[in-house]
C-alpha cells in the first residue's frame, strides 16, 4: 500500500478522486492507497520558554538565545490532525509519497511530520512533483514518475535553515528592542529590511522640495504635417532651470529652419512574458486593488477547486521546451488564436533561464476555461492570466524612433516621434508592456537633411519635478522581487506582517509607514552598529537570500555569528535608548494622547482622570486601521468599510464620530442600506 501526504484537505481530496479512494474519518483509503493531509505546518519550533522557564520574561540580559538543538512541537490549532497523521503512519507501508506543495516550505512541512512519526532515512519515501493542475490524469501520471525524496534534500535544508534563522532573528532582536524601547517591536529577517526600504522612500518624499524646470517649445510646419520641437540648451538638454534665458530667446525662434539631421532607430518590443505569481499579484493590485495575499488565495482556488490554473506559487516566467505541446494545447482549449508557435521563441520557451534561476515550475498557464458559476473576483484573476497568454503569442511591437534636429541661426531644435511598423501585441491599445522606453508619440513628416521647415510660434512651458512615489503594493512587490526579498510564496505574508505589527497601513493602493516604523528604523540605524545597518540594507539581504538558497548550512552558521556579535555589542552600549509611545492623535474629550491598545484605541487619561473615550479596533467585523483612527480624531471619516450587522446582514459604510464622540455610520448608498 502507498501512503500519500498532501498539504491541504482540497489536495488530498483531489488525489482521492483520481485514485478512487473512499473517504474515512479525516483520510481516504482503498486497497492500494491511504491519502491524508496536513493543514499547513502541523509542527512549529519550540518557543524560547519551552527550552528554559526563565525565558518567559523578556530580559535583555538573557540574550542571545541560541538553542544547542532546535526542537519542534505540535501546533495547537492543528494538533488533532497531527495525531491522525501520526496514527496512520504507525502502520508500515510499501511506499511513502510526499505530495505537499512543490517548494521548500512544502518539503519542510512533510519532512518534519515524517520525522515526528519516526520515519527517518526511509528508502521507500518518494516525492510527487508537478506544475500542472491536479487533474486525474496528472495525478496518475505523476505518481508513476515520482523521484526518491533524497533528490530534494537541498530543498528541505533550505526550508529548515530558513525557519531556524527566522526564529533566531525574531526571538533575539524582537526581545532586545522591545525591552529597550518599552514597546512591542517585532524584528524580522526579511520584514525589517523591507520596512527600512519603505521608510527610506517615505523620508525622501517628505524631504522633497517642490521645484520646476522649463522648456522652449515651438510649433513647426514641414512637409505635409505640423509637429513640435524643443530648443536644445547649451548643455545638450531640452530642460533648464533658467526660465529667463528661454524667455529672451522666444521671440527669435519663429521663421525658417533647416533640417541638419534625421536619426532613425528601429526598435522591437516583445510581448510581456508569461506571469509568475509576483507579476500576477502586481497586475491584480494595479488593476483591481487586490492585496497580494488575496490574489494568491484566488489563484490557489483556480488551481485547487477549478483545476484551470497551473501551480500558482511559481517564480518562473517561462515554459520549458518539453512542455511545448502542453502550451499549444492550452491555447487551443482557451480559443486563443496563435498561428504557428515557435519553440525557439525564448520569450516563452527558455530552458536556459529556468535552469539558471533553478526554477522547478513553469509560468502560470490556464489549462481550461473557468466555470460560469465562479465568483467575479475569481474570474478577474482568470482573465488577467488569459489576457497575458493571449498577448505572449502575438507578434512583437516594432517601431522606428525618429529624432529630427533642425536649426534657425544659432538656435538648435530637436523633435522626437515614432513610426509604427507593426503594432503586434499592442494592436488595440494593450498597455501592459515592460520597460518601454519613453518616446514622443507624435507622428513626424518624412523629412530629409537640408529640408526647410517653418517655426510658427514658440512658448516657454513649465514642468514640475515629481517627488518619489510612495510604495503601492505592486511597486513593493517589484522591489522585493528585484532585491530577492522573500519568495513568491512569502512576499504577501511579509507585507501582511508589516501591517499586523503596526509598522505600515494601507491608504488606497499605497502601503505607508506608521510613526512607529519611523521611530524604529531611526532607532536601529542610529545605534551606529555597522553590521546591523548593513543588515537593513536590502541589497545585502539579497546576498543572504542567495546564500540561503545555495548554501543553507553556511548561511545558518553566518546568521548565528551575526546575532551573537550584534547582540553582544548592543548589550555593552551604556547609552539609554529613547522609549516609544505610539499615539494615534488627541482625545476629542480631554485632549490627552489616544493610544493604540490590543483591542481598542483608548485615551491615555483613563487611569488618571477616568476619561472613557475609546474606539474598538474592530467595528461590525471591520478593522479600524491606524489611518482610520487618525482620520476620525481629525474630524474626518474612515475609509469605506465592508461590515456586518448583529443580524448578520452585510453592509458598507464609512465610520465617523458624532458631536458626542460616539461612532456613527455614513452609508455610501443610504436608501439601499436602509432597505437592508
Amino acid at each position: 500500500m502507498t501512503f500519500i501526504l498532501a498539504e491541504k484537505p482540497s489536495v488530498a481530496e483531489a488525489f482521492a478522486r483520481a485514485l478512487g479512494a473512499v473517504r474515512k474519518d479525516g483520510y481516504y483509503q482503498d486497497a492500494d492507497y491511504t491519502v491524508t493531509n496536513c493543514i499547513g505546518h502541523l509542527l512549529s519550533l519550540y518557543d524560547a520558554q519551552d527550552y528554559d522557564e526563565k525565558y518567559k520574561k523578556w530580559n535583555a540580559a538573557d540574550l542571545p538565545i541560541v538553542p544547542e538543538t532546535f526542537k519542534h512541537k505540535p501546533s495547537e490549532k492543528t494538533a488533532r490532525q497531527l495525531a491522525l497523521v501520526k496514527n496512520l503512519l504507525a502502520k508500515t507501508y510499501d511506499r511513502y509519497v510526499i505530495a505537499t506543495d512543490a517548494g521548500r516550505e512544502g518539503e519542510l512541512i512533510a519532512r518534519l511530520v515524517f520525522q515526528y512519526a519516526g520515519i527517518t532515512g526511509c528508502d521507500r519515501v518518494f516525492r510527487f512533483w508537478t506544475s500542472s493542475a491536479l487533474t486525474k490524469e496528472v495525478i496518475r501520471d505523476s505518481l508513476e514518475n515520482v523521484k526518491p525524496a533524497s533528490a530534494y534534500d537541498d530543498l528541505y535544508y533550505a526550508g529548515l535553515y530558513r525557519q531556524l534563522s527566522d526564529w533566531l532573528v525574531g526571538i533575539n532582536f524582537s526581545r532586545f528592542f522591545s525591552v529597550k524601547l518599552n514597546n512591542k517591536f517585532i524584528f524580522g529577517r526579511v520584514q525589517t529590511p523591507v520596512l527600512n526600504m519603505i521608510v527610506t522612500r517615505e523620508k525622501a518624499i517628505r524631504a522633497f522640495t517642490k521645484s520646476f524646470f522649463y522648456r522652449l517649445r515651438v510649433t513647426v510646419a514641414g512637409g505635409d504635417a505640423a509637429f513640435y520641437s524643443h530648443l536644445v540648451c547649451p548643455d545638450g538638454d531640452v530642460n533648464t532651470d533658467d526660465r529667463a534665458a528661454l524667455e529672451s530667446l522666444k521671440d527669435r525662434a519663429p521663421g525658417t529652419s533647416v533640417v541638419r539631421d534625421v536619426a532613425i532607430e528601429r526598435k522591437t518590443q516583445h510581448p510581456p512574458r508569461l506571469f509568475d505569481l509576483t507579476e500576477l499579484q502586481k497586475t491584480a493590485n494595479a488593476r483591481f486593488g487586490y492585496t497580494s495575499q488575496k490574489t494568491l488565495e484566488l489563484a490557489q482556488t483556480l488551481y485547487e477547486k477549478y483545476q484551470c490554473l497551473s501551480y500558482p506559487r511559481t517564480a518562473s516566467r517561462y515554459v520549458s521546451r518539453i512542455n511545448y505541446d502542453l502550451f499549444v494545447q492550452c491555447l487551443d482549449t482557451l480559443g486563443i488564436a496563435h498561428g504557428d508557435v515557435d519553440v525557439q521563441n525564448t520569450n516563452v520557451f527558455n530552458d536556459e533561464a529556468m535552469e539558471r534561476n533553478k526554477e522547478d515550475h513553469h509560468a502560470l498557464l490556464l489549462l481550461k476555461t473557468i466555470p460560469e458559476a465562479a465568483a467575479e473576483e475569481e474570474k478577474n484573476i482568470f482573465n488577467l492570466v488569459l489576457h497575458n497568454m493571449t498577448n505572449v503569442v502575438k507578434d512583437p511591437y516594432v517601431y522606428e524612433a525618429i529624432t529630427v534636429t533642425h536649426t534657425r541661426d544659432d538656435l538648435t531644435f530637436m523633435a522626437k516621434g515614432i513610426k509604427v511598423i507593426n503594432p503586434g501585441w499592442k494592436d488595440g491599445g494593450a498597455d501592459d508592456g515592460e520597460d518601454e522606453e519613453e518616446e514622443q508619440a507624435q507622428a513626424l513628416p518624412d523629412l530629409r537633411k537640408d529640408d526647410t521647415v517653418v517655426i510658427k510660434d514658440a512658448a516657454v512651458t513649465q514642468h514640475e519635478r515629481k517627488p518619489p512615489r510612495s510604495f503601492t503594493e505592486a511597486a513593493l512587490l517589484t522591489a522585493m522581487k528585484k532585491y530577492g526579498l522573500g519568495t513568491v510564496a512569502t512576499r504577501d505574508t511579509i507585507i501582511e506582517g508589516l501591517i499586523k505589527n503596526e509598522y505600515c497601513f494601507r491608504k488606497g493602493k499605497n502601503v505607508l509607514p506608521s510613526d512607529k516604523a519611523f521611530f524604529f528604523i531611526d532607532t536601529v540605524m542610529g545605534l551606529g552598529h555597522d553590521g546591523l545597518q548593513k543588515y537593513l540594507d536590502v541589497a545585502n539581504t539579497k546576498e543572504w537570500e542567495d546564500m540561503l538558497e545555495n548554501e543553507p548550512a553556511a548561511f545558518f552558521e553566518r546568521m548565528k555569528a551575526f546575532i551573537a556579535d550584534t547582540i553582544g555589542t548592543l548589550k555593552e552600549q551604556t547609552t539609554a535608548m529613547q522609549v516609544f509611545q505610539n499615539t494615534a492623535g488627541s482625545c476629542p474629550v480631554c485632549g490627552a494622547p489616544v493610544i493604540p491598545g490590543k483591542h481598542s484605541y483608548y485615551c491615555a487619561n483613563y487611569k488618571t482622570t477616568g476619561c472613557d473615550f475609546s474606539i474598538g479596533r474592530v467595528i461590525c467585523g471591520a478593522a479600524v486601521t491606524e489611518a482610520d483612527i487618525k482620520a476620525l480624531l481629525a474630524g474626518k471619516k474612515s475609509g469605506l468599510k465592508s461590515m456586518q450587522s448583529k443580524a448578520g446582514k452585510a453592509f458598507k459604510a464609512y465610520v465617523q464620530l458624532d458631536k458626542d464622540h460616539k461612532i456613527r455610520f455614513e452609508f455610501k448608498d443610504p436608501k439601499k442600506e436602509a432597505k437592508k
